[in-house]
């Protein structure tokens, strides 16, 4: 009788704690949030690539405001004292995050209807005083409505920066895999893993790649340590890598039948220390697939691989900058001096730009409507821009800037367009020649020796080539997909 009472006590105990985490955490409704259920709310996802003063600088010290958009007043925010500081690389895709906010200092509203996320580069005082004069607001969402709130990546209008918030007690949101690479090989998308009570404090970290034949390890190399820099914290998510695993040639005959197991490793105080491996397996079965470590304490996560430009479901940026401008004409009249770009940009946005060619990329002595037909203009990333998760559709627009900056540096302001296609797919984008809308004229296109050779144009620099949704051509990688 006693073991029963016992059983029954200890069982009801178990359910009072389970639910312990989730007391004094309001349910967030909508459509009007109230400052409770603001403060109820976690980042989950963060990545920001630009608005650090030392341009040799690869780290700082970010805030995220939600901001009343109803009445201009900052509202929650989020510091490096909140979590902030475990994210604070910039040009690296961070998941699986639990920041947590806290309500701003001074006057605000103690309910709004409307929102915009603000991320924003420290020099004055730490979040909860508001934004200063001394800090730079790097990007900034457009206004929001509660449903476009949560569960779902925010990006900024200038692309620079992406924030997706959800329920503290809410799962995780599905990270994007990122955009398929034209380069064969194993490329690695994502990592995440556990180290214990290590997982708070920056650590460095190793992968090594075995090639094992029944049971035998038959070669063995390690990753570059200079890919592994940004990896410093375990219980993140870290996407969108693009680490190429060299250990194994996809030139070799055998590549994709070459039974592979990888590892990651973190530097203790006496020694590497494994935290997981995978099981041996096949190359040809882990590309554009998740790995779990055989003892669950993480996975890496492979990129997928097409052999085609434009052959898959999203635009890369390293297949727009494969492409060289060789012919526009336009009939709008410009502005007196104008500054003629063209740009790629996200299609819905006249300020996210992908790719442009200004005069230093071969834009240059096309002030008169007409038609131009012997040009060689090649379409470069803008400045922050890199590869991630790709674009479903994009627009092409010739236009004249209006910021006093030049490509490839990012639109400051909305620009005079003076002529745009309409969305335009990858399928669309196979074709060579694109009609403005309205009669307006037409631009055509060639494809440069680099869209012969993978990623070439896009995998020189981590500021060099951007995105949104992606996906892998299984049905159960396109159920992860969102756009960006």
């Amino acid at each position: 009788m006693k073991r029963h009472v016992f059983t029954l006590f200890f069982s009801f105990l178990a359910i009072v704690m389970a639910g312990c985490s989730s007391v004094g955490i309001p349910e967030i409704t909508g459509p009007i949030l109230e400052a409770d259920e603001a403060k109820a709310l976690a980042i989950d996802q963060f990545y920001v690539n630009g608005g650090l003063d030392d341009e040799f600088s690869s780290q700082g010290e970010f805030n995220v405001y939600l901001r009343d958009a109803g009445t201009g007043q900052d509202w929650v925010c989020a510091s490096t004292t909140d979590g902030m500081d475990e994210v604070a690389l910039t040009g690296v895709y961070y998941g699986g995050l639990d920041i947590h906010f806290r309500e701003v200092d001074g006057d605000r509203p103690s309910s709004s209807a409307r929102f915009q996320i603000l991320v924003v580069e420290k020099d004055g005082e730490d979040c909860p005083e508001s934004i200063g004069d001394d800090d730079d607001i790097v990007a900034s969402s457009p206004e929001l409505t509660f449903d476009e709130l949560i569960g779902q990546t925010i990006w900024s209008t200038n692309g620079l920066a992406a924030v997706t918030l959800r329920g503290q007690t809410d799962e995780a949101v599905a990270i994007p895999s990122m955009a398929p690479s034209l380069d064969a090989g194993l490329i690695l998308d994502q990592v995440s893993f556990e180290s214990g009570g290590d997982s708070t404090t920056a650590n460095r970290y190793y992968i090594f790649a075995e090639h094992v034949e029944d049971g035998t390890v038959v070669t063995q190399c390690q990753v570059d340590d200079s890919y592994l820099s940004n990896i410093q914290y375990g219980r993140i998510t870290y996407a969108a890598l693009g680490i190429p695993i060299d250990c194994f040639s996809a030139m070799d005959p055998d590549f994709a039948d070459l039974p592979v197991r990888l590892s990651l490793w973190i530097q203790r105080s006496k020694g590497p220390e494994k935290i997981g491996e995978t099981a041996v397996v096949p190359i040809g079965e882990i590309i554009g697939e998740k790995v779990s470590f055989t003892n669950n304490q993480g996975y890496f996560k492979f990129r997928n691989v097409v052999e085609t430009p434009f052959s898959s479901s999203i635009v890369r940026l390293g297949e727009l900058t494969g492409l060289t401008v060789t012919n526009v004409s336009y009939t709008e009249t410009p502005s007196l001096n104008p500054t003629l770009e063209i740009h790629v940009l996200r299609d819905g946005d006249v300020s996210y730009s992908i790719a442009c060619a200004g005069e230093d990329q071969g834009v240059d002595g096309l002030e008169t409507p007409d038609t131009y037909d012997d040009l060689s203009a090649t379409l470069v990333p803008v400045t922050g821009q890199q590869e991630l998760f790709g674009w479903e559709s994009v627009t092409i627009k010739f236009i004249n800037r209006t910021d006093g900056l030049s490509c490839p540096e990012p639109l400051a302001s909305d620009p005079d367009i003076l002529a745009t296609t309409t969305a335009l797919t990858p399928s669309a984008l196979s074709g060579r020649t694109f009609n403005f809308t309205d009669n307006d004229g037409s631009i055509s296109f060639a494809f440069s020796s680099s869209q012969t050779s993978g990623d070439a144009s896009s995998s020189d620099a981590a500021s060099s080539d951007n995105a949104s949704p992606a996906e892998n051509d299984d049905a159960e990688s396109q159920d992860e997909q969102s756009c960006q």
